[in-house]
């Protein structure tokens, strides 16, 4: 997902998947020895076969479903936790998109139109060349964006060995859609919401790569619960009439923020070729009221602690990893 020809900036040899899985599984190794919950998203589907033989290998049960395309390696998502610390109490894998009831809206009329001169046309393009139509989120629109997603998300409930507490954790990789902030808006809503009803008012721990920059609405959205009703980025202003849900969840705080005062400065440094590097937060752990953070993974301050952007000798993914200590 890597691939030195998109991330050009980087040396070849760390965008090489061999290379990269060797320098994951280093940094997963200590955690791992520490008995830690593990949350990957992006995972391509050629290392979910590699990475549960590896848990295996220290006690650890690996579960991973995987959604996407071939051009993305049918990435999906995964949680990895120890058997000796957790007992697994219940599970669950939904496509969040199917949170909630959706309405179809009327067609537009250049799509009406279009409809019909593609019928008209039709045995002409059957005679002179194969034809098909694609649409893109653009013509969809949002709502039907949110609605054609099938990001998934894992959800776990685990006992704690010694001393019987039980918690969720679950995780979740927000579609990448900077450009339609409601689609985004749309699924982190579903996805708390979600979590939250597995969680079923217990404590919860969400893990993911969000997406999201800590001044946007879809974080104040997770934050603080709700979205103001003037926000130009609410749902209701794609939502067609007849669809009612509310984009309502229960405020999470973020590790990071809770522990520091602030979000870090950035969790993802990447350079795609032929565009300016990006340099954002985009990865977080929310958490329930439940919960009290004892502390946080440090994170670099400055894009300088690396020679190019990532990945890069040490950093496996253009994401770096996050991690807290959590007291419940």
């Amino acid at each position: 997902m890597s691939p030195a020809t998109l991330y050009s900036n980087c040396k070849p040899e760390h965008c090489d998947p061999r290379m990269r899985y060797q320098t994951l599984l280093k940094k997963l190794n200590g955690h791992i020895m520490n008995k830690s919950i593990i949350c990957l998203q992006e995972v391509a589907i050629g290392w979910v076969g590699p990475l549960k033989t590896h848990f295996s290998q220290f006690g650890y049960d690996f579960i991973a479903s995987n959604y996407g395309r071939p051009s993305n390696g049918y990435m999906g998502i995964a949680i990895a936790y120890s058997t000796e610390e957790y007992n697994l109490k219940d599970m669950d894998v939904v496509t969040v998109n199917e949170g909630k009831q959706w309405t179809t809206p009327p067609a537009p009329l250049s799509w009406t139109l279009l409809q019909y001169c593609t019928s008209a046309l039709s045995w002409l393009l059957a005679k002179t060349m194969n034809a098909s139509l694609t649409l893109t989120p653009a013509s969809l629109g949002e709502y039907e964006s949110s609605k054609e997603r099938q990001n998934r998300q894992i959800m776990v409930r685990l006992e704690h060995r010694g001393s019987q507490e039980e918690f969720c954790v679950a995780t979740y990789h927000v579609p990448c859609l900077f450009q339609f902030p409601r689609t985004m808006n749309i699924h982190t809503a579903l996805s708390c919401q979600a979590a939250q009803k597995f969680a079923k008012g217990g404590p919860l721990v969400l893990c993911g790569d969000f997406n999201i920059q800590p001044w946007t609405s879809t974080y104040r959205l997770v934050t603080t619960g709700r979205l103001n009703d003037d926000d130009k980025n609410h749902p209701k202003t794609v939502m067609p009439a007849g669809d009612h849900w509310d984009p309502v969840v229960q405020p999470m705080r973020s590790a990071y923020s809770d522990f520091l005062g602030e979000e870090p400065p950035f969790t993802n440094y990447a350079q795609k070729a032929g565009e300016a590097p990006f340099v954002g937060t985009l990865d977080y752990i929310f958490l329930s009221e439940h919960w009290k953070v004892r502390g946080v993974l440090p994170l670099p301050k400055e894009t300088s602690a690396f020679e190019t952007p990532l990945p890069a000798q040490n950093e496996p993914s253009d994401h770096l990893l996050i991690a807290c200590e959590l007291l419940l």
